[in-house]
């Protein structure tokens, strides 16, 4: 992929992986406010 955006000057790859990114930071945030991150990762007391 980081090779097709070096050559190509089409940003619908960038675009696409900047979507994911949001994607991911929404459902942490999401897990967060429901069951909290510290019990996700097995760190809750």
């Amino acid at each position: 992929m980081l090779k097709y955006v070096e050559e190509s000057p089409d940003p619908s790859i960038a675009a696409l992986l900047t979507l994911i990114l949001v994607a991911t930071l929404a459902l942490l945030f999401v897990i967060d406010r429901m069951i909290g991150l510290h019990r996700l990762a097995g760190l809750a007391e």
